[in-house]
């Protein structure tokens, strides 16, 4: 099976905007981001899926090319309509799409290919690995679902074009999208890692040295038996309330 990890980037958020061009250990969140990615062993292609009016200013500020294969310029109020043309663009050959967002600098490329290798066994619908029971903390954020569901969601006329984790999780049942949850055992999900506002910035910045000494702190143990369960239908699972700091 083939892939695409697509990561959604705008400048224009309301409460810290510019965030992705922020410094974060040495580089930009989003250079840190994309660095990150690369060192996945199972993504295919990076794609970074920005809204038209952005993406030359964008570009020219992440510079090396190194970072990312493509970028994509579409819709700023459809995230739906962004991703499902940035893959029908750029990549109409891939059967499952990696969603990343731009604002969760420290996700583990150790979970993401241990996810793709459980989703390649499943092959089809949708699978996150937060915002549900015993699930990994925000920040930490992986979901990955094949082109058919995104099609489907895509040409659903009732569905908000801009929550995509949000229309899987409302209309998935209806769709006939099964969804998945991934976890480890014993893992703890009381920290936040995505960058909303200033002071997550410098939370994580404070506390974060490394993959390994993240996945460490919470007690992601990557060797135990991978916890893959049916999701009920129900779109509060991907509610994004804030989780506790320690």
């Amino acid at each position: 099976m083939n892939n695409a990890c697509i990561i959604q980037a705008r400048t224009t958020s309301t409460r810290f905007p510019n965030k992705i061009f922020s410094p974060f250990k040495g580089l930009k969140v989003l250079t840190y981001l994309l660095a990150n990615l690369r060192k996945s062993k199972k993504i295919d292609k990076i794609i970074l899926a920005v809204p038209e009016s952005q993406k030359k200013d964008i570009e020219s500020k992440i510079g090396d090319t190194f970072f990312y294969d493509f970028i994509f310029g579409g819709s700023e109020y459809s995230l739906i309509d962004r991703y499902y043309k940035a893959y029908r663009t750029l990549c109409p050959d891939i059967d499952y799409i990696i969603r990343i967002t731009s604002d969760c600098p420290c996700v583990s490329p150790k979970v993401i290919d241990r996810m793709i290798s459980l989703y390649e066994k499943i092959g089809e619908g949708y699978l996150c690995n937060t915002n549900f029971k015993n699930c990994y903390p925000s920040g930490l954020d992986v979901e990955i679902f094949d082109v058919k569901s995104l099609r489907k969601i895509f040409y659903h006329k009732d569905i908000e074009k801009e929550h995509l984790a949000l229309a899987f999780g409302k209309f998935g049942k209806e769709l006939g999208i099964p969804i998945y949850g991934f976890t480890t055992p014993g893992v703890k999900n009381n920290i936040e890692l995505s960058i909303d506002v200033l002071c997550d910035l410098e939370f994580i910045e404070s506390i974060y040295k490394n993959e390994d000494q993240l996945l460490e702190h919470i007690n992601a143990n990557l060797s135990k038996k991978a916890v893959l369960s049916k999701i009920k239908y129900n779109h509060s699972v991907h509610d994004t309330g804030k989780k506790r700091r320690l």
